[in-house]
């Protein structure tokens, strides 16, 4: 992670090494990766990237942190603004991608997707940043989305039955997203199977009952 001198930076050579770093981990794999090109195109020295970061893995962590504090601050937004309505929530980010996102944002995770295509490890590099986070942060992205939801209508309001429904629910958003730029042409298709998924996800599939600890089903 970033070292204190780097946080120091003003907010363009901030922006300057993150834009030089997505452009470089988008277009080689890990190991072909050039700190020379990075360092040559964010107009920095050498040394000073030192300074900011341990090695380039720790500066491709740094890179997907900073997609994943933006796409969470998006969501936050987006519950606030539908009163803790996870499924209200979940409905305007799908129509994001029905309707067109901002171009911003299109560009992000398209970087984020070619990153991903390119770079091995991507889970493990993710697990590092969640790990980060939770020790770095008490009040994490999972705990903020507990505490700031409206989860009644749920069968359990446990913080794990919630967690494991919240990351269903985002795991599907990205699905189709990732499937959207792959098949354009399908967008609106994909939005309809996307709604039809979180309906699926909220009301459940089956007309019975969960079965009870010990049971199966028939």
């Amino acid at each position: 992670m970033p070292t204190e001198r780097f946080d120091r930076l003003a907010p363009d050579k901030k922006k300057a090494i993150l834009q030089a770093a997505v452009v470089e981990f988008s277009r080689v794999p890990f190991e072909k990766v050039s700190i020379n090109k990075i360092i040559k195109n964010a107009d920095i020295s050498r040394g000073s990237f030192y300074t900011y970061f341990e090695d380039k893995r720790d500066l491709l962590q740094f890179v997907f942190k900073d997609f994943i504090e933006r796409a969470e601050a998006l969501c936050k937004e987006c519950l606030e603004k539908n009163q803790g309505n996870f499924w209200k929530m979940l409905e305007d980010l799908g129509r994001m991608i029905e309707e067109g996102m901002q171009k911003e944002w299109k560009d992000n995770l398209l970087d984020m997707i070619r990153i991903a295509m390119f770079q091995a490890n991507v889970e493990g590099i993710l697990e590092q940043c969640n790990r980060a986070d939770a020790v770095d942060a008490p009040q994490t992205f999972e705990n903020w989305i507990y505490e700031h939801g409206d989860w009644r209508e749920l069968k359990s309001q446990d913080q794990e039955f919630v967690r494991i429904t919240v990351a269903l629910g985002i795991q599907t958003l990205m699905s189709v997203i990732g499937q959207s730029f792959k098949e354009p042409e399908r967008t609106e298709e994909l939005y309809r199977l996307y709604t039809k998924k979180i309906e699926i996800l909220r009301y459940g599939a089956c007309v019975s009952k969960m079965p009870s600890a010990g049971t199966s089903g028939q």
